[in-house]
């Protein structure tokens, strides 16, 4: 499993994997918690992928829906890959968030507002950008949020199977986060990464009035199993918003396609930017 794959993403997958053979054999989940002597809590977060399977009960239930013992393995190797640690964990941060579904994605659509997006953000951008939030910090755990950062940030080397979209509003490239050296290293640094294959930047200008995006920035998610539904994310003041339900995520796209429709083309954004610099 390469170090890009997302192991708590596995477990929501692999956890439909054990709901839909549960379901298969029309067992509803009091009738195998009886048999297997379980919880119905237990079962429950196994089947969301809300914990790290465990190996007895999986091969439980695998006997207890009529799987036999020589089919096994398939369904086993899928269990080790989600209970295996996630690279982030490492740095202190929760198996399950943000960083999870990013790492388990192949696109990205962002809507950017005040902050320009994570994945294009320079070090010193980042840094003042984490400062800032209100969730407090160590400078151990600034340190780690950051690594993060720059590491997420390797995906875009990545074209064949990463591609990045941003719209960013444009007072978030006017407002100046760090000094104006380090802001004019930003935005240099958004011109050479949007000349990359798989990233498409462009930049929603102030002129244009107002907008759908003007009440949040939002991200949308897509991943390279046809079976997984696109999912939206939000972050507020008090956290964030993980949205699966599908006339939720619909709007969250219909409302990216607005911006981008309304937005300068990459190259007209590109332009914006440089006169940025002058």
């Amino acid at each position: 499993m390469s170090t890009q794959q997302s192991p708590p993403f596995y477990r929501r997958q692999f956890g439909r994997r054990l709901r839909d053979l549960r379901e298969s054999v029309r067992m509803a989940p009091g009738e195998v918690c009886a048999r297997l002597e379980i919880s119905p809590a237990r079962l429950s977060r196994l089947e969301n992928g809300q914990t790290a399977p465990d190996m007895l009960v999986v091969k439980a239930l695998l006997d207890l829906y009529g799987i036999p013992v020589n089919d096994w393995e398939p369904y086993l190797e899928e269990a080790r890959d989600a209970r295996k640690k996630a690279w982030w964990q490492s740095y202190g941060l929760s198996a399950n968030g943000y960083t999870a579904l990013e790492t388990a994605a192949n696109s990205v659509s962002e809507f950017a507002l005040a902050y320009l997006p994570g994945l294009l953000q320079t070090e010193a951008y980042a840094r003042a950008a984490l400062f800032e939030d209100l969730r407090r910090r160590t400078p151990i755990q600034l340190d780690n949020q950051i690594a993060v950062r720059l590491r997420r940030q390797q995906r875009l080397l990545d074209p064949e199977n990463f591609s990045l979209s941003v719209v960013i509003d444009e007072t978030a490239l006017l407002r100046p986060v760090v000094p104006t050296d380090l802001m004019h290293e930003q935005l240099t640094h958004l011109l050479e990464v949007a000349e990359w294959p798989n990233v498409e930047l462009q930049v929603l200008p102030v002129a244009g009035g107002a907008h759908v995006g003007m009440n949040g920035a939002f991200v949308v998610l897509g991943f390279p199993d046809v079976s997984e539904g696109d999912i939206a994310y939000v972050e507020h003041v008090a956290g964030a918003l993980q949205l699966e339900r599908e006339e939720q995520v619909r709007a969250c796209k219909l409302s990216y396609d607005r911006l981008r429709t309304k937005a300068l083309d990459p190259a007209e954004s590109a332009e914006m930017i440089r006169r940025l610099l002058n």
